[in-house]
């Protein structure tokens, strides 16, 4: 019974092999060279950003050199920046100081006002008191 089932490959025939061209042909190989053409295409447009991206990279690093160079120039610009922001601090404490001083004094001339307002005044009543006696 289970040999009934079983086909002979002996009896099976080799398909032959036919030049034909159908339209799913063309299509695929119209699809094929179209392919072939993007993935030229795609590959022009990424060498030119490649390039324009080495470019860019030298043209960075000249920069970063011309900065170098100027830097190298300007010596212990950190010590020098470190000593200016004391310098600022130092000024605003000064400043602070003199502030205080400007108080005082205005406090003091305020105080000689009085004192002066208060001798002119006792000086006006000596007068006073002097010209009634006579």
């Amino acid at each position: 019974m289970a040999a009934d089932n079983i086909v002979k490959l002996e009896n099976i025939n080799a398909p032959r092999f036919r030049n034909e061209w159908s339209p799913t042909t063309v299509v695929a190989l119209l699809t094929l060279i179209g392919m072939i053409i993007g993935i030229g295409a795609m590959w022009q447009r990424l060498e030119g950003r490649i390039d324009l991206a080495d470019r860019g990279i030298s043209q960075l690093n000249t920069n970063v050199q011309v900065l170098d160079a100027r830097t190298t120039g300007v010596p212990n610009i950190e010590y020098r920046v470190t000593k200016t922001e004391e310098a600022i601090a130092a000024g605003r404490m000064r400043g602070d100081d003199r502030q205080k001083q400007i108080d005082a004094l205005r406090q003091d001339m305020n105080d000689l006002n009085t004192k002066i307002e208060l001798i002119l005044q006792s000086q006006k009543r000596i007068e006073e008191a002097l010209n009634t006696k006579r």
